[in-house]
């Protein structure tokens, strides 16, 4: 009995279904394999290191450029963290200047001979987009209906406000 009451409250309810929410995007998203690094580790990298440099991926949407090395190498600005993956954040307007540097590696021939060089542009989910468009109407309706049956007594009455058995007494 006690149990059956526990579920029929609204909080438990949210709280199971945020924490879904959280377990959901951290199981898409996986444990991240790229070491996070400074932009101006990636830059020296580029510029001084760029043999090491298997494979390069530029985020445009997520202004993260990634380097792929054939071995481990200290950081430039950390020596004692190695890495073989790294991983950068770059301001917005720092795009061109990113991929204009990682162009002349590979045209200067300083990038490895097997280097490639990707740039990905990701879009959002037409699902995703819907459901965040249409989550905040859905929550406010439960709300509304909710405070509205409250207000009723309970939720047998709901909109039974017309059909009152009220007598008049002359």
């Amino acid at each position: 009995m006690e149990r059956n009451r526990l579920l029929r409250r609204p909080l438990i309810w949210i709280i199971l279904v945020v924490g879904a929410a959280i377990l959901l995007s951290y199981v898409l998203n996986g444990s991240p394999s790229y070491t996070q690094a400074k932009t101006s580790d990636v830059q020296t990298i580029l510029t001084q290191d760029a043999n090491l440099i298997q494979k390069v991926t530029i985020q445009d949407k997520e202004q993260t450029v990634e380097l792929d090395l054939s071995s481990k190498v200290p950081l430039p600005s950390d020596k004692s963290t190695t890495a073989d993956k790294i991983q950068a954040q770059f301001p917005a307007l720092a795009m061109d200047d990113i991929f204009k540097q990682v162009m002349a590696a590979q045209q200067s021939g300083s990038l490895a001979k097997s280097a490639t060089v990707n740039t990905t542009v990701t879009k959002d989910s037409v699902l995703l987009s819907v459901l965040f468009n249409f989550l905040p109407i859905v929550a406010l309706v439960i709300i509304l209906l909710f405070f509205m049956s409250q207000a009723q007594g309970g939720g047998s009455r709901v909109l039974n406000f017309g059909k009152s058995k009220a007598k008049l007494i002359s």
